[in-house]
């Protein structure tokens, strides 16, 4: 930056720094402007955590989009799943698409035969004639051909994860002196290294108790809360069952008693109370008491 009175200088490192910007602008992928006349191209697909779309024209990209699913949207079929996809792209590109005819490319060879399904349910009728305003024609691609669209679904749910993970060991790193137990047996396994193998035990090299590959959890209610709230109520985990819910926590993390802590946790979550119905029979009639 120039400042008054200051001799301006151009130093090896601003030629470097111009060098670099320079390559950057010219060879790095950038979105391209539309052409009017030039037919559109959208790929799309969806999977159990995103769906993600991207819009091409003569093989560059236009414009490209991603969510996370959304908590009902969890419960869909596949073949759902992948409309919503294309309802998600048609209205974000609606002013591009409007009126003209476009290729909408799909790793679902289902969709291919949309508008000839004879049986569907509500949900599908809507979408349908949603997509009657517009006029494309559907391409079937393979699946490894789809990596925009997948790279799109992955960074949705990437940039969540991996914070989640640096924030859970900053705080056992915080918190486990709180916990006497957790501590001795640290102390355990850091003075019997050559035993380790006998009881599954071992310390990374951050200093983290690991046992038969999975992380030992100390006993503190915040952190246990916290790992329970991310994957149980977070956006693209979704509320699963109990049997669902411990399979995948035991491939990841350990703590002593924790099926109970987590069917209790489980019969505390609101949503699951208030959505999720019953699988018990009835209670039937009332049986009033004899009269004495």
């Amino acid at each position: 930056m120039q400042k008054k009175g200051k001799k301006f200088e151009w130093a090896e490192k601003c030629e470097e720094g111009f060098n670099k910007l320079k390559e950057l602008l010219t060879s790095t992928p950038i979105l391209k402007i539309t052409d009017p006349h030039k037919e559109f191209v959208i790929c799309t697909n969806a999977c159990n955590e995103g769906l993600g779309g991207v819009l091409t024209q003569d093989g560059h990209v236009i414009a490209y989009e991603s969510r996370k699913l959304k908590i009902h949207e969890r419960n869909y079929a596949t073949y759902d799943l992948e409309l919503v996809a294309i309802i998600h792209a048609l209205k974000m590109w609606r002013h591009y698409l409007i009126g003209r005819r476009f290729l909408l490319m799909l790793d679902n060879i289902c969709l291919k035969y949309l508008f000839d399904q004879q049986n569907m349910n509500v949900r599908q009728a809507r979408w349908l004639d949603f997509l009657s305003e517009y006029e494309f024609e559907i391409k079937h691609i393979k699946g490894k051909e789809n990596k925009v669209a997948d790279a799109l679904i992955k960074n949705a749910i990437l940039g969540a994860i991996s914070n989640y993970k640096t924030d859970l060991e900053e705080n056992i790193k915080e918190k486990e002196g709180s916990d006497m137990n957790y501590q001795k047996l640290k102390d355990k396994v850091a003075g019997s290294e050559a035993k380790i193998a006998e009881f599954d035990y071992e310390i990374t090299e951050n200093g983290l108790l690991i046992y038969k590959n999975r992380l030992y959890i100390p006993n503190i209610p915040e952190i246990k809360l916290l790992i329970l709230n991310e994957l149980h109520k977070s956006p693209y985990s979704g509320h699963l069952g109990y049997q669902k819910r411990i399979t995948m926590l035991r491939k990841y993390f350990f703590w002593p008693n924790m099926k109970n802590e987590v069917a209790k946790f489980l019969t505390r979550c609101m949503e699951c109370q208030q959505v999720k119905a019953e699988h018990q029979h009835p209670a039937g009639l009332l049986q009033p008491l004899p009269i004495p």
